[in-house]
């Protein structure tokens, strides 16, 4: 398996009554294979993005429960409010494909 991103995304969780995540499941890509699972806030994927420059996709299991690869995940900046999303509009919410919840 070819190396993706530095880490790959495979659900998220909203906050209550929001359109805003606030955890994310993170799995670290290390080329051969994907890693176990971590939970972090929203807050540190916007960090690892922005400041360290770390890659964030999104992945999903397909029919045979192998990962399949989604899209690039960006922070999006929308009058000083920060926003995940795989897509370039600018819609005042995270959005990251169709990821399940956990």
């Amino acid at each position: 398996m070819a190396k993706w991103a530095d880490y790959c995304i495979s659900a998220k969780r909203f906050a209550p009554r929001t359109r805003h995540i606030a955890f994310l499941r993170v799995h670290p890509d290390s080329t051969d294979r994907m890693g176990a699972a971590e939970t972090w806030p929203r807050e540190a994927v916007i960090d690892a993005i922005e400041n360290r420059h770390q890659t964030f996709v999104t992945i999903t299991r397909d029919t045979t429960g192998s990962w399949k690869l989604g899209a690039p995940v960006r922070v999006v900046n929308i009058e000083g409010v920060k926003y995940l999303r795989t897509d370039a509009n600018r819609v005042r919410e995270d959005n990251l494909d169709e990821l399940p919840d956990f």
